[in-house]
Formats: structure tokens, sequence, C-alpha cells
């Protein structure tokens, strides 16, 4: 039997580099009130039916036609009919090769969501 591989401990969060670079969306009102930072992260809260998974669907549409990169989507607390309905839209609308969707459970502590990816 081999050993499993040890991964590296990440980095603690005193250590990561802030981003210094906006990450243009395209949206004119994200980009003036809530202006994102490019590789960081985003958060978005809000009830059911407000809008949360277009506003990310156009987020990642932008990054995938703006930038050479790999958007990378973490559902925290996603319903799993939620998370189908858009890993179908998501290859309706050509983007999924450049996309990657994670997806954790409810009941997972807020420490560990913000940590996720």
């Amino acid at each position: 039997m081999r050993p499993a591989r040890r991964r590296a401990a990440p980095p603690p969060l005193r250590a990561r580099g802030g981003a210094s670079e906006p990450f243009r969306t395209g949206i004119k009102v994200v980009d003036l009130l809530t202006p994102l930072a490019q590789g960081g992260k985003a958060a978005m809260f809000g009830g059911a039916g407000v809008g949360k998974t277009v506003l990310v669907m156009e987020l990642i549409h932008s990054m995938v036609a703006g930038y050479d990169g790999i958007s990378v989507f973490s559902g925290i607390g996603e319903r799993s009919r939620e998370g189908h309905e858009m890993l179908l839209d998501m290859t309706e609308a050509g983007v999924l090769d450049r996309t990657v969707l994670v997806y954790g459970q409810m009941n997972e502590p807020p420490g560990a969501r913000w940590r996720v990816p």
C-alpha cells in the first residue's frame, strides 16, 4: 500500500497578499459601488429570487471574455437543484470550460465557508 500524498499547509491569512488591480466587470453599478479585486474573493448574500445567480453568471462571463484565467464559484449552502441549474446554465452559456464549481453542505460553519476555496 502506498502512502497518501502530503499537502503543504495553507499560508496563514496574514501572509496572503492583497489584490491591487480592480476587476472590471463591465457592469457599471458593480464597478462603481462595490468594486471587486482581480484575483480576490467576493461574497453575495440575499434572499431567494433576488438575482444572485444571475449576477454571478454575468461576472463569470465577463471574466471569461476579458481575462485569461479560470473562475472559481464556491456555492456553500446551495441546494442541489440550484447547483444543477447553474451547471446547465453555464454549459449553455459556454463558460464551463474555464470555470470550477465547488459546492458545500449547508451545515458548514461560517469560518469554513469563507476559506473555500
